[in-house]
């Protein structure tokens, strides 16, 4: 379930001893786009002589800037809303166990995203076959409109079906936690 955010933080560390040092950034979030997706059925078939799939399903997302049932919006006023709001911490910390040895642990996105411009979404059963071109390859022209004819195909086979606003959800974070060893 891909989701794309914007951050801007602030950041600072401070020395404990001779030894240890600790930092913490503190960020704040805008959340941009977000697709949680769920996949009543998906059928894949690969053979040499055609590709098909065939899925179902429903999905929670927001629409990159407008609304999914017109095409109003762009992207600039998604990155300018403030209807997807969250904030993070990062915190890290690091020990020089001697004069050429460091061990450093932290762990990054500890957070949320607030969720509140989202639409529930479903995608029509959808079967899609490929069986190869038609055209000889000598015959380009044939074969490019072929490849757009296909193009479009697949393309239109994906049309999704608004129905409405889905409830505000938070979401959180896919955190890292991140462990070095630094010998000098």
């Amino acid at each position: 379930n891909p989701t794309i955010y914007s951050q801007s933080g602030y950041g600072f560390s401070l020395k404990i001893k001779d030894f240890m040092s600790c930092g913490l950034r503190a960020k704040f979030l805008r959340g941009h786009q977000t697709i949680q997706s769920k996949f009543d059925s998906f059928k894949l078939t690969l053979q040499p002589e055609n590709w098909a799939f065939s899925l179902s399903g429903k999905m929670v997302a927001t629409p990159i800037g407008g609304d999914f049932s017109n095409g109003t919006g762009s992207a600039i006023s998604s990155i300018l809303s403030t209807a997807n709001l969250g904030g993070a911490i990062d915190l890290g910390v690091s020990f020089d166990i001697t004069k050429n040895l460091t061990i450093s642990a932290s762990v990054l996105d500890l957070g949320f995203i607030s969720w509140n411009d989202t639409d529930n979404v479903s995608i029509n059963s959808i079967d899609w076959k490929y069986n190869g071109f038609d055209g000889s390859e000598e015959d380009g022209l044939i074969v490019i409109q072929e490849f757009a004819d296909l193009f479009e195909q697949f393309n239109s086979a994906f049309e999704l079906q608004r129905h409405g606003e889905a409830p505000a959800h938070i979401q959180k974070l896919g955190c890292t936690a991140l462990l070095g060893l630094e010998f000098r």
